[in-house]
């Protein structure tokens, strides 16, 4: 599957995530010219339970290579946070 066969055809819902009841790390950035702030709280909305960090400098969908370690950090706190996100 390629990712325009992916974008066209691929649709999350709030009936995908109904019984999700684990956390969620939300990655995104308020520069993002691909998903625009409608559709990054469209996906917000699907989960019950999310910690959301938003990058305020201008990153694409490739900054894992530009940030790497802050994302190492990120990721990690997250992981072994026990309580619930905010």
């Amino acid at each position: 599957m390629d990712m325009n066969d992916y974008i066209k055809n691929y649709i999350l819902s709030t009936k995908d995530f109904i019984n999700w009841t684990r956390k969620a790390l939300i990655l995104e950035s308020e520069s993002n010219q691909a998903v625009k702030a409608e559709g990054r709280q469209a996906v917000k909305s699907l989960f019950k339970n999310i910690k959301v960090h938003t990058f305020e400098e201008s990153i694409c969908h490739l900054f894992i290579f530009s940030i790497r370690e802050e994302l190492i950090i990120l990721v990690k706190e997250f992981l072994n946070n026990k309580k619930k996100p905010d």
